[in-house]
């Protein structure tokens, strides 16, 4: 019933619906006892009309599953099971179900009818949502979701399009049909396959993986993602590319796409989209927590940093470094030039490149010497063995072959540089071709062995590494041994010997040495998996695995085994970036080797695909290989980067230009040509943001980023000075800094004189009207925060007149208590305006000016509630208390008493009505 795709263990099922399936043919008049009035909308598990229940006269919103999965055993359990769920939650934030059952084999929920529309769509109409309004929102939700989580339910579909947003603004989120009880082990679908949404599905449900409570904080992480960026972190035409990039993509800083986000509200967000479950907050109601502390002025801090996993060069050449193991062990490490993963530094180049690329380093290193100082203190693991290097492989020099034929070249070429590249399976496929034209051709025939005995060589050394990340070191040191007859490099004789060297001490080392050693390993092991080392992780997780058994060493080997997966998969992304498919399938494909995994698959037949489009190269290309095969990995990587950058340049593709620089800079740091490229990207940038402000009609901005491009880049300065020469009719800079003098002393009518003044000259100037509206936006925002600082302090004199006719009212002093809150969030708000000003950051007062209104509406709806309190608190009042069998106590209530605190609800009323009007 659902459509797969290309996944076999990880499913996104969608239904298959005729979205007329119910209309083809007449709609009943009445379905059990609801008549029937319209239809209002198609869902993924069925239609919803809008209804009125008979027996008591109310709407409902019927919702009714399709027919033909009337017969879907598993559907119609998610279906019903959707109604017996939300019917236990009773809840604001949630539509109510007030029944459900099936009518001559129409099976049907009714629920609560919200007049409104979705969140999805409010958003969109509404264009850009205020900051303040989209917290409170997400506030709602978070709500809601707690409610469900703590009667233990996981909602698994969270987006916006299942949330509603009523007309009396209370928001509400429907659609549990996903819905499960965290604590069942019951699945409604086959084992891995996981439900959701890809636009908005976490991390591990991409994976095939449980969803549990953070899994929704994942969800409503994107969902107010989208609402306040005004665009999801993810996007792809794919599914299976979009699941990826949840898995192993960091989303984009929320404030390099709307810099007005709060640095608080921008820490939340990325706090929710946390890779790891651990590292979100757990529950909804953690998000909860967070958001009103935010409001009572209690700060959020910076999530838990997702580091760029930094990439080991290319397995054909292992230059030896010292990573520090207990007691100052040394051991032999790939210590590559670590190259941060392209996809992601495409949105991270743009800012703190450099500090980016130092910063990094630093902390690997001092994280490397941290550990070791601490286990060379205390003396732990001396006895240990050294860690063991990264998989070996052969790939000694081939024979000479003398010059093909054309009947046999391609294959033998084609053979010989996948060789090199130590594609050993794809060069012995070459090979037999070759031979199968010349069967009699013994350089081929001695080409082919050695090829095959390189293919069962990596075999061998693959198995022997893999049982000694089991920690079985006995049987890695038999398969070691069989390597060792292949190996003419004596990489695994050399591995052997260690293998038994660390056999015998581990024999000699006492229980309490070996709890010892693998504590301090473990936690290396995770310190470095967290710094996106996860080849070096994989070997520290295999150490502590060999002083483990049964249980404990299983863990540590599952460990090892998934930090080499990854290592995999980010190789393979960074050598896809680059355009090396062939390496790219080669660590898909040890990757699939670890652990199986749909995703994966996918990427694999799309390098194969994208291999085979590339294997026409042009005879600049060939050339280029040539001049390569005498370089190391490190070079023709680097090389490979500086082409595609250059190229990308000469397109005016700054974006990928830098992206390419980046990395060739982290293969090569302080290479004199890449850093030159990278300043004249530099500047380059700062040409193209005068452009785009000079056609915006913003000529003050595009004057001021022109000069900055010719006082810093001298090769530019010839091009800036003819753009500034071309400008139209640009402002001068006595006039901007007249202006801004003037606004900076806070003499905003004199300013507004002065640009008067100026537009009589050239009423044309775009610049200046620009600069005039945000003035008049400036203006607008000072007079109404300064009103709305006269109603708040008038509220507070009001609540304070409350409170004294009834101190122990806690409801009045949490009323104080939200008043003093917004006071200071007006406060805030009302000095950011003057300067975004000063800045030129003239679009952005629009943003202010509507953030003012935004904070109107919030104190008018605060008002409204602190009458509505009054109100209920005068009747009580009046009415006062009971004594026995309900009789009046102590002679009634008191009227006088009542009557002030109606005034006082009608002062309210009466401030809100002038609230109202800045609203509006």
């Amino acid at each position: 019933m659902g459509r797969p795709n290309a996944c076999d263990h990880m499913r996104v099922k969608i239904p298959r619906i005729d979205p007329g399936y119910i209309m083809s043919a007449a709609i009943p008049e009445t379905i059990g006892n609801y008549r029937i009035i319209g239809k209002l909308g198609q869902g993924g598990m069925g239609m919803v009309l809008r209804a009125v229940q008979e027996t008591l006269d109310r709407p409902v919103a019927l919702k009714l599953l399709p027919a033909e999965f009337a017969n879907d055993h598993e559907y119609l359990m998610r279906f019903l099971r959707e109604a017996k769920t939300v019917a236990t939650l009773r809840h604001e934030n949630v539509v109510q179900v007030y029944d459900a059952g099936e009518q001559n084999g129409q099976y049907y929920i009714a629920m609560e009818l919200i007049e409104g529309s979705t969140l999805l769509k409010y958003a969109e109409e509404k264009k850009q949502i205020g900051e303040s309004e989209g917290l409170n929102l997400m506030l709602q939700a978070a709500r809601g979701l707690a409610a469900a989580h703590a009667k233990g339910l996981v909602h698994r579909d969270i987006k916006p399009e299942n949330m509603l947003l009523g007309n009396d603004q209370i928001l509400r989120i429907l659609d549990f049909g996903l819905v499960m009880e965290s604590t069942s082990t019951t699945q409604l679908t086959a084992t891995g396959a996981c439900l959701g949404t890809p636009m908005y599905m976490s991390p591990e449900q991409a994976d095939g993986i449980q969803a549990d409570a953070r899994s929704d904080v994942y969800s409503l992480g994107v969902t107010f993602y989208r609402v306040l960026v005004g665009q999801t972190p993810f996007t792809s035409p794919t599914v299976m590319n979009l699941l990826f990039k949840h898995k192993f993509e960091s989303p984009p800083n929320p404030k390099t796409l709307r810099p007005d986000l709060s640095q608080d509200t921008v820490n939340l967000l990325l706090h929710m989209l946390a890779k790891r479950r651990e590292d979100r907050p757990q529950t909804a109601q953690a998000v909860v927590d967070m958001i009103e502390g935010l409001k009572h002025g209690k700060p959020i801090p910076p999530p838990p940093v997702y580091i760029i996993p930094n990439f080991i060069g290319p397995s054909d050449t292992h230059p030896s470094g010292d990573l520090a193991t207990p007691a100052g062990t040394a051991a032999s490490v790939d210590s590559s030039p670590a190259v941060p993963r392209p996809s992601t530094v495409r949105r991270l180049a743009a800012r703190h490149r450099q500090d980016y690329v130092m910063t990094g380093a630093v902390v690997v290193a001092a994280l490397a010497l941290g550990i070791w100082f601490i286990l060379a203190m205390n003396g732990v693991g001396s006895h240990l063995s050294p860690l063991p290097p990264p998989t070996p492989t052969m790939a000694s020099p081939l024979p000479k072959v003398p010059v093909a034929t054309p009947s046999d070249g391609g294959s033998i070429a084609r053979g010989d540089e996948a060789f090199g590249a130590q594609r050993f399976s794809e060069a012995a496929e070459e090979y037999e071709k070759a031979l199968a034209k010349q069967p009699d051709n013994s350089e081929v025939k001695a080409k082919l062995d050695k090829t095959r005995n390189a293919i069962k060589f990596e075999d061998l050394m693959q198995t022997a590494y893999t049982l000694e990340a089991k920690g079985d070191l006995e049987a890695a040191a038999e398969s070691y041994a069989q390597a060792a007859a292949l190996d003419t490099g004596n990489k695994a004789t050399t591995r052997l010997e260690s293998i038994k060297a660390s056999i015998a001490q581990n024999e000699a080392l006492s229980t309490k040495e070996k709890d010892a050693g693998r504590e301090q390993f473990s936690k290396q092991a995770e310190d470095l998996k967290r710094a996106g080392k996860f080849d070096l992780a994989a070997q520290v997780y295999s150490r502590a695995a060999a002083l483990s058994e049964g249980a404990t060493r299983l863990v540590f080997a599952d460990e090892a085994n998934e930090c080499r997966r990854q290592d995999c998969i980010h190789k393979a992304m960074a050598a896809e970036e680059l355009q090396n498919f062939g390496e790219a399938q080669e660590q898909y494909k040890k990757a699939l080797a670890l652990k199986p995994d749909a995703l994966l698959e996918d990427k694999l037949r799309e390098m194969q695909k994208a291999a085979k489009e590339a294997a026409g190269k042009s005879a600049e290309q060939q050339r280029i290989a040539k001049e390569a095969a005498g370089k190391s990995a490190v070079e023709r990587t680097f090389d490979a980067a500086m082409r595609d950058a250059q190229k990308a340049l000469e397109a005016g593709d700054l974006i990928k230009a830098r992206a390419g620089y980046v990395v060739a800079m982290g293969l090569k740091p302080g290479d004199a040509a890449a850093t030159e490229r990278m300043q004249e990207i530099d500047g380059l940038e700062l040409l193209a943001r005068g452009n785009a402000q000079r056609e915006a009609g913003n000529s003050a901005a595009a004057l001021s980023a022109y000069t900055q491009a010719a006082q810093k880049y001298p090769a530019l300065a010839a091009e800036a000075r003819r753009l500034i020469t071309a400008l139209p009719q640009a402002l001068s800079p006595d006039a901007i800094k007249k202006i801004d003098g003037l606004v900076r002393a806070q003499k905003d009518l004199d300013a507004m004189a002065a640009l008067d003044a100026e537009l009589e000259l050239n009423p044309a100037n775009a610049d200046l009207r620009s600069c005039k509206a945000a003035l008049s936006s400036l203006q607008s925002c000072a007079s109404t925060y300064s009103e709305l600082d006269k109603l708040i302090e008038r509220s507070a004199e009001k609540i304070n007149d409350a409170i004294d006719l009834d101190e122990k009212d806690d409801k009045l002093k949490d009323a104080k208590a939200r008043f003093k809150t917004l006071r200071a969030q007006f406060s805030d708000n009302a000095g950011k305006p003057r300067p975004a000003f000063l800045d030129h950051k003239y679009p952005s007062l629009l943003t202010a000016l509507q953030s003012s209104r935004d904070d109107a509406g919030e104190l008018d709806g605060q008002l409204i509630a602190a009458a509505d309190m009054l109100d209920k608190k005068a009747e009580k009042v009046e009415k006062g208390g009971k004594g026995p069998f309900f009789l009046p106590f102590g002679g009634g209530g008191d009227k006088k008493k009542a009557e002030k605190f109606r005034i006082l609800a009608d002062s309210f009323r009466k401030i809100a009505e002038q609230s109202e009007s800045l609203h509006k």
